[in-house]
This record gives structure tokens, sequence and C-alpha cells, in this order.
């Protein structure tokens, strides 16, 4: 997702859960672990990536399984193509 859209993510805990299917306190949950280890700061509707690496340290083996996936489907290296993010979809809940 990095190389979509950056390290700035305007998702809300209630959009994040929907998306996961799981509750909203959950998703609240991990996210105040994440911040109390330095690896995002999170505000109302903005997650803000600090530590990228440690993020990805932290992630499920599959980030590459993705990825690979992503490419298959795009049939280009994600690091090679290039989104405009948009400044505020509305579908966000922000």
């Amino acid at each position: 997702m990095h190389e979509l859209v950056g390290v700035d993510l305007p998702l809300t805990q209630e959009f994040l859960a929907q998306m996961m299917g799981v509750q909203r306190t959950s998703v609240s949950g991990v996210a105040s672990q994440l911040q109390k280890e330095g690896l995002i700061t999170y505000r109302r509707g903005h997650i803000h990536i600090e530590n990228l690496a440690m993020v990805r340290s932290h992630a499920c083996e599959c980030h590459q399984d993705i990825e690979t996936h992503f490419e298959k489907i795009f049939a280009a290296p994600l690091k090679k193509i290039h989104l405009q993010p948009a400044s505020s979809p509305d579908f966000l809940g922000s």
C-alpha cells in the first residue's frame, strides 16, 4: 500500500474495521499499540506511518504474496506504478 499512497492514510477506524470485517474496538486497540511502539501516529481519520521498516517487520509473511499478485493483475511492478492519491475521498468517512 505504501507504494500507492505513501505514509499518510486518510482512514477512520470505522472504515478500517469494515474493510477487515472486525469490530472498530479491535482496530482501536491495535492502532493504540502501534502508536505506543512508535510505528504510527493516529488521530481521528488519519494514520501516519512513522517507521515503515518496523511496520513491515510486524506484517504477516503474505506481504510479498500480495505484492506479487498485484503485479500480476496490473502487469507492472508495483514500484513503477505512480498514482496520484485522492485528496479526500468521500467514501472514507472523514
